[in-house]
């Protein structure tokens, strides 16, 4: 656009309704009510101390079965993982199946 020049007009593919419009082009909530604020998003730092019900030992059901078997699964706390990881010596490898083991035999669980 060049100086002195009025702006593009753009027309709306459909009609708002009348005395109201979108305010501070947040969202429009249709019932009357203010704007709504998005939730902010959890950092990583949060949803690993978010351990809600866990750790929790499940019975393995019968369709899980065909691919686990039978006994008990372990479901661990993000924490618990993380601290078996930082346990892992530098320069050393730990498998996902170790973490599984250990986390199993850990809560008494068949398999981790």
């Amino acid at each position: 656009m060049k100086r002195g020049e009025a702006p593009l007009q753009y027309k709306l593919p459909f009609p708002l309704p009348k005395g109201k419009g979108i305010k501070g082009m947040g969202l429009y909530n249709m019932s009357g009510g203010e704007e709504k604020m998005a939730k902010l998003k959890k950092t990583w730092r949060e949803k690993l101390a978010d351990s809600r019900d866990m750790p929790r030992v499940i019975e393995i059901t019968e369709n899980m079965s065909q691919r686990w078997g039978t006994g008990t699964c372990v479901i661990p706390a993000p924490m618990e993982v993380d601290e078996l990881m930082r346990h892992v010596p530098e320069g050393r490898l730990i498998t996902i199946n170790q973490i599984r083991e250990a986390l199993a035999k850990r809560h008494g669980a068949t398999i981790g």
